[in-house]
């Protein structure tokens, strides 16, 4: 009996992980995504960005000393018609 249950549950896994695989969509993602700046203003080519953000923190986790922090961030773009090629980070 017992193993009948384990074969019902397996199988009642392996249908939702199948549903799951079968419902995503065959389309490709459309670049640029709104959270992506595009520096390129439309027009093929390259593109770069560079700046700064400051952030207000606690000096380690549960510290009760909190300070300001600098942190460099920059972009590289290159566009070529409807795409973007992109590399953002900070550093």
């Amino acid at each position: 009996m017992k193993k009948i249950i384990y074969l019902i549950v397996l199988l009642l896994i392996q249908t939702t992980i199948n549903n799951a695989v079968m419902a995503q969509e065959d389309n490709p993602v459309l670049v640029p995504l709104p959270s992506v700046d595009d520096f390129t203003k439309g027009e093929d080519g390259w593109a770069f960005g560079i700046g700064v953000g400051v952030e207000y923190e606690s000096a380690y986790e549960g510290s009760d000393e909190f300070g300001f922090e600098a942190q460099p961030a920059g972009a590289v773009q290159w566009r070529s018609g409807d795409n973007i090629y992109y590399f953002a980070g900070e550093a």
